[in-house]
């Protein structure tokens, strides 16, 4: 029997010793078109076995990062034996062992699956693995393609004992999420330098103290000019690298158009210390323009994107190492006196130095030191709310499961065009015999070969209604089957 319950999937890139002196080492590019072989389920790494976890990789051409060649696609389902994990491991990859020279681990990644939660793992040859989290690394959610650029330290930070002379395998986790089942694409990996050195570092040139003809240890050069080893003589020089400050957004809300009177919206910020000194960042907000609504500020402590309990108000700045991600919220209330047209708009500040800092050109010459972005927040008469259901909470192959979407308009003004896209669940396929259920004045279509038709399909991989009209205050739902493979 298939469970659809929770999932995490493991995908793994093996490692072998390679020496690297270039400022960029490419891992893999996966534009081989050989599609990778020794899959394994994730239970043979985390000790447990047996169940319905399924997971599949191959090398895809069809979605990639580019416009040619291939990316890895990694695919997950089910769970294992004791219900926690599906998924598996990728072990013919390969890269570097020694990840000492670098600063940081770069690939291209997207997913289908809106916003899913993924990990990122280096794992030693005796099996000690550091982690960062996907998300704090992120310009927005993982269903575009975006490069992400995680520091070495980061990794390391989780664990300080992992050695990394000694790399044996870097892994993608799609883990603690609520999807059952789902892909990961990953692209152009590489390991390269960051754009800085921490605050207080020096670099010595001077005698060839170390290997001879090699600047390899603090006080070293290299000494004379030979033609065999085409070395330079120089004298000896003590370079300190000063203190910068710069701050930036790594995800900022967009314009949002509410109805619910009498409530609170939240709005999702999040801010990087992209200087080479821990920072004190002071974060404000400002009516720029429309009505003066109550707005307060609290830190997101769970990182959930709105408040919830424990989300404490934001205190006047917030303390930064350097690489480190903040997360905060922005809450606004809208009160029982807005009409159509009512709105406010907002500007939210961070500057560094707790809110003393100045421009020190570092390191991009532009003005890092103070950022701001700016939104607006109306009353639009209109707010559609959705909930899902299913009729069974597993299902085994040939079995047919029904899903209802149920969709209501808590406004006080009618909501014109109300579109509702769903996906198709993984391993299913859409019962034309049963089809979509559906009220008579609802349109509803499919997605087929890259393009929407009035027609049922069994290669539907997506279904879409329009209704015209959802009253105020009123409530519908739609429905459809599919069958399990």
């Amino acid at each position: 029997m298939t469970r659809i319950a929770k999932a995490l999937i493991i995908a793994t890139i093996a490692l072998i010793p390679c020496v690297v002196q270039a400022e960029e080492f490419v891992v893999g590019n996966f534009d081989s078109g050989t599609n990778p072989v020794n899959w394994k389920p994730a239970a043979n790494t985390y000790g447990s076995a047996g169940g319905g976890a399924s997971g599949d990789a191959a090398f895809d051409a069809a979605v990639r990062h580019g416009t040619s060649g291939s990316s890895l696609r990694i695919t997950w389902s089910g769970v294992d034996g004791v219900g926690k994990y599906g998924g598996g491991v990728i072990t013919d990859s390969v890269t570097v062992s020694d990840l000492s020279g670098f600063d940081a681990l770069s690939f291209w990644i997207f997913t289908p699956n809106v916003d899913t939660d993924v990990s990122i793992g280096i794992m030693t040859t005796d099996y000690i693995t550091g982690y960062a989290q996907l998300q704090e690394y992120l310009v927005t959610g993982t269903s575009v393609w975006q490069n992400v650029i995680i520091p070495i330290g980061a990794l390391k930070r989780n664990n300080t004992d992992l050695d990394l002379t000694r790399i044996k395998e870097i892994k993608w986790l799609a883990e603690n999420g609520d999807d059952a089942s789902g892909i990961i694409y990953v692209d152009d990996v590489s390991l390269c330098n960051l754009r800085h050195a921490p605050a207080g570092t020096k670099i010595y040139t001077g005698g060839d103290k170390g290997h001879a003809y090699e600047a390899d240890i603090p006080g070293d050069t290299v000494v004379t000019w030979d033609g065999a080893y085409q070395s330079l003589t120089t004298d000896e020089l003590s370079i300190e690298v000063s203190t910068g400050y710069s701050v930036s957004w790594v995800s900022v809300p967009d314009n949002v158009s509410n109805l619910i009177k009498n409530t609170t919206t939240y709005f999702s910020y999040q801010f990087i210390n992209n200087g080479n000194k821990a920072d004190s960042i002071a974060v404000s907000s400002l009516t720029i323009a429309g009505q003066e609504l109550p707005t307060t500020l609290y830190i997101d402590n769970d990182r959930s994107g709105t408040y919830t309990d424990g989300d404490a108000a934001h205190p006047l700045s917030a303390d930064l190492v350097p690489d480190s991600t903040h997360y905060f919220l922005v809450g606004i209330y809208m009160p029982d006196t807005a009409t159509l047209g009512f709105s406010t708009g907002k500007r939210i500040t961070a500057k560094d130095k707790a809110g003393a800092g100045s421009n020190d050109s570092w390191p991009t010459g532009a003005d890092d030191d103070t950022i701001t972005d700016e939104f607006v927040y109306a009353y639009s008469g209109t707010s559609i709310s959705v909930i899902k259901s299913s009729d069974t909470a597993s299902a085994a192959p040939a079995d047919i499961i029904t899903y209802t979407i149920t969709y209501a308009n808590s406004g006080d003004l009618p909501a014109n065009h109300v579109m509702i896209t769903e996906v198709l669940p993984f391993n299913t396929t859409f019962d034309t015999e049963v089809s979509a259920v559906h009220d008579p004045d609802v349109a509803v279509q499919y997605f087929v070969d890259g393009a929407w038709q009035d027609g049922a399909s069994a290669a539907a991989t997506k279904i879409r209604w329009i209704d015209t009209s959802l009253a105020a205050s009123g409530t519908a739902s739609v429905s459809y089957k599919v069958r399990v493979r």
